[in-house]
């Protein structure tokens, strides 16, 4: 870079600048190593930069210390708020960066990484893998859904982005499937697709501010958008998937405050359709198109406001249609707040062929007795086979995470495995399917071990992976699926 001189000093000569160099070059180096320290010294960790989703660890309970059914203080992640209502939202847009996208290279998704666990009671599985085998054989009409249910993790498409790469890659690229209307949370993104939303949407989430009739949508939120809100979809240019679309579905449901919602296909005006009726089921509107790149915008028209729910991009073709369904902080207990025959209505318009649950990161801050968490766990269960009977369902366990007063060499919160082993109890017992993300990342410890990688596979916040050691975690889950499916 040239050297200017400052507006009023004087210019100095090239030698000076040079001399200067290496005191810079030490306090730069000086402050990078101070940052790097801050986790490490007492009464110093509150001031590190962090992850959108990073806030302040909580002190873990001590594992010979029977646990309430009190809540913890701080929480890992923002605390759900218990209030009626709806939040307004800024203008959004699904950028891509360094700590949330996959790479944009296309790949080859399709190969495997072995899994070092595979999943449990597979055979529960078989509707599942029978609807992979009619998309397999390349029977007409023949397609594949998968609602994916999960925290954080998924709310950045992390582990479901490489899954949906690694089984379109393999059996079909069916659409990217669903996306909420704008972003309930800064960090929400989707690989292998453009979306963004400008001012004047309010949302209400399942983890709060709750709808007063607890009805949200297929992903758990529900958007009211103001005269003039505006929100576009749109297939991607990158990647090795989302390049093509034949249908946007809008998912909205009819209020007597709805209104008219205008549309823009490719920049031209459509036939936009009303919201406006009684209170109703969810209901869609359907936007055909040749298959192609293709980009939907919708805008709410003067004189109402409408509830909408997402838009889910889908294609005329054999293949997979990967749902990311991720709630911010939520916890297993959460969705039992979802109206349950609205959940049921919902279910009738996606038609999953299977719904993956994967919680408790967050339950691990909760001091919560094994009896009472296994019962959440199998209410959960138990209301998402009740609203989608027959469709499979596997529960996938959550990552390690580490304790934060382990040192140097921290061990695994102590609440992990306890939570990992209910989970696995509770799927059995209910009859469903189950996978060991914490026995597959290396059990007892095994965050730390990751953390020290290279390159790393654990952030600094102890809790998530790193883009590389979700994309791990994503092909050892891809590689379990098929495995099984083969075998079953």
């Amino acid at each position: 870079m040239e050297n200017r001189p400052v507006p009023g000093e004087r210019a100095t000569s090239e030698p000076v600048a040079g001399a200067r160099f290496p005191k810079v070059l030490g306090a730069l180096l000086l402050a990078g190593v101070g940052l790097a320290l801050l986790p490490l010294v007492p009464g110093l960790e509150a001031l590190r930069v962090r992850l959108p989703w990073q806030t302040a660890p909580a002190e873990a309970p001590s594992p010979e210390r029977p646990l309430s059914e009190e809540p913890a203080a701080p929480s890992a992640v923002p605390a759900p708020t218990s209030k009626e209502g709806e939040q307004a939202l800024p203008a959004s847009e699904n950028r891509e960066s360094a700590s949330n996208a996959l790479g944009s290279e296309a790949e080859d998704t399709a190969n495997e990484e072995p899994a070092p666990v595979a999943i449990v009671h597979p055979e529960l599985l078989k509707p599942f893998f029978e609807a992979l085998g009619r998309v397999k054989r390349k029977e007409p009409g023949a397609q594949v859904r998968i609602a994916h249910y999960g925290d954080s993790l998924v709310t950045s498409d992390y582990v479901s982005g490489t899954v949906r790469r690694g089984l379109q890659a393999r059996y079909g690229d069916a659409g990217h499937g669903f996306l909420l209307i704008a972003n309930p949370w800064s960090w929400y993104f989707h690989n292998d697709v453009k979306h963004g939303a400008g001012d004047g949407w309010r949302a209400s989430r399942v983890v709060g501010p709750f709808a007063p009739d607890h009805r949200y949508g297929y992903g758990a939120v529900s958007f009211v958008g103001a005269e003039g809100a505006s929100a576009s979809f749109a297939t991607t240019e990158k990647g090795p998937v989302g390049h093509a679309v034949s249908r946007f579905v809008v998912h909205y449901a009819t209020t007597p405050k709805g209104g008219d919602v205008q549309l823009k296909l490719d920049g031209r005006t459509v036939p936009g359709f009303s919201t406006r009726g009684a209170e109703g089921a969810p209901r869609t509107h359907v936007v055909s198109v040749e298959d192609g790149a293709h980009e939907l915008e919708l805008r709410v028209a003067k004189g109402g406001q409408p509830r909408l729910f997402g838009v889910s991009l889908e294609r005329d073709v054999n293949g997979v249609l990967y749902d990311a369904l991720g709630i911010n902080g939520a916890r297993a207990k959460l969705l039992a707040k979802m109206d349950d025959e609205h959940w049921k209505q919902v279910f009738a318009l996606q038609k999953p062929n299977l719904v993956i649950l994967q919680y408790g990161t967050n339950e691990s801050d909760d001091r919560l007795s094994e009896e009472h968490y296994g019962e959440q766990v199998r209410a959960l269960v138990k209301k998402v086979k009740e609203a989608a009977p027959g469709v499979p369902v596997l529960v996938v366990a959550p990552l390690d995470r580490a304790d934060a007063s382990g040192g140097k060499a921290p061990k695994s919160h102590p609440n992990i495995p306890r939570i990992v082993s209910v989970q696995e109890r509770i799927a059995a017992e209910e009859g469903v399917a189950f996978w060991n993300t914490f026995q597959a990342m290396g059990g007892e410890g095994s965050f730390a071990r990751w953390q020290r990688q290279k390159p790393s596979l654990g952030s600094s916040d102890r809790v998530h992976p790193t883009p590389a050691g979700a994309e791990k975690i994503g092909r050892w889950l891809t590689s379990a699926l098929v495995a099984a499916s083969r075998a079953n």
